[in-house]
């Protein structure tokens, strides 16, 4: 989604995606040159459902739902989520993930296999 998303308001300029591995987490970002968010607003951007006025009129496609899921998909894998911007100059969001995955070496934290979305055929 962040991926997407940096694509989608970079009209011009360039998108790096980049990932680096500092103590026991990894750091993926995304910076972009594209249109940027208005500083009052990066907060409400992760909120379920808010657009933000990109600049290219509504031809612009979205629910507004893409970024509140990343942030929860990064939360639940006990991560955080970080965005700088500004008007005309781009965007940079920074996902911090531990490297040892979302239970660490926890012993005290079971790990449940994934439930099939639809149960197999008899």
């Amino acid at each position: 989604n962040l991926l997407s998303n940096a694509v989608k308001f970079t009209e011009h300029g360039y998108v790096k995606v980049s990932a680096t591995e500092r103590d026991d987490q990894v750091m993926i970002e995304i910076a972009d040159t594209g249109v940027g968010i208005q500083e009052e607003l990066l907060d409400a951007i992760f909120d379920e459902f808010t657009r933000v006025e990109s600049g290219y009129g509504s031809d612009v496609a979205g629910t507004g739902l893409g970024l509140s899921i990343t942030r929860r998909l990064v939360l639940l894998h006990g991560g955080t989520i970080e965005v700088s911007s500004k008007i005309g100059e781009g965007s940079t969001f920074r996902v911090l993930l531990p490297s040892a995955g979302p239970t660490g070496n926890r012993p005290d934290v079971p790990v449940r296999p994934l439930e099939p979305a639809v149960p197999a055929a008899p």
